[in-house]
């Protein structure tokens, strides 16, 4: 299998579409991630890295990044965290309100 390219912070900012709060999540995503591009943390510290005052912002932003193949997530060994990992879905580049 074809290893991907991790996803470049140059890239989340000219992904069109989405909310600010989306992308400052999925930038949150990427500056968490490793060199694989997994990122392994809770709704809440994303939460709590943004300034949201509550998960609400994160579980919504996850939605809709995983709903246009934007991101994609795994269970971990922790109950709290999950695996997440960026990828560049042609849906984030079209003009179309997602």
């Amino acid at each position: 299998m074809a290893k991907s390219q991790k996803v470049k912070w140059k890239q989340v900012v000219r992904w069109k579409g989405l909310s600010p709060h989306t992308k400052l999540v999925a930038l949150i995503l990427l500056g968490r991630s490793d060199k694989e591009g997994w990122a392994n943390v809770s709704p809440g510290e994303i939460a709590e890295q943004a300034g949201f005052p509550d998960n609400r912002p994160v579980n919504k932003a996850i939605k809709e990044l995983e709903k246009i193949g934007a991101l994609q997530s795994s269970e971990s060994d922790s109950q709290y965290s999950k695996l997440y990992r960026l990828h560049n879905s042609p849906r984030v580049f079209s003009d179309r309100k997602i």
